[in-house]
């Protein structure tokens, strides 16, 4: 899915979450939730955290950018609808250390 959007708020929120879905597709590969329970939760826990090449933009810094680039008008309603689903798991797993729906996730990229 290509962005559709020249708000530089929204680029770059939603480039935060393309760049971190790249580098832990680069980890865990593209289908993650096909290997086991806890391969899953580290690839969710890695986009959770906001992990790069460089370092990681942290969980609170990485929930803002999601949460911008979901409302953000450009954002297509299919990266909308993955971006919540990705909130959702994400305070899951920060408060159980694991999310079962990790299993089942399997994110849209955006760029």
């Amino acid at each position: 899915v290509l962005a559709a959007s020249t708000d530089t708020t929204c680029v770059d929120a939603c480039s935060d979450w393309s760049v971190t879905l790249g580098h832990c597709r680069g980890i865990y590969g593209n289908l993650p939730e096909q290997q086991n329970a806890t391969f899953a939760d580290e690839f969710v826990d890695c986009l959770c955290v906001g992990w790069n090449n460089d370092a990681e933009l942290g969980t609170d810094a990485m929930a803002a950018s999601v949460g911008t680039c979901q409302a953000c008008e450009g954002t297509p309603a299919r990266v909308q609808e993955d971006l919540s689903t990705l909130l959702e798991l994400c305070t899951i797993e920060s408060q159980n250390g694991s999310a079962s729906g990790a299993m089942t996730y399997t994110p849209v990229g955006y760029s």
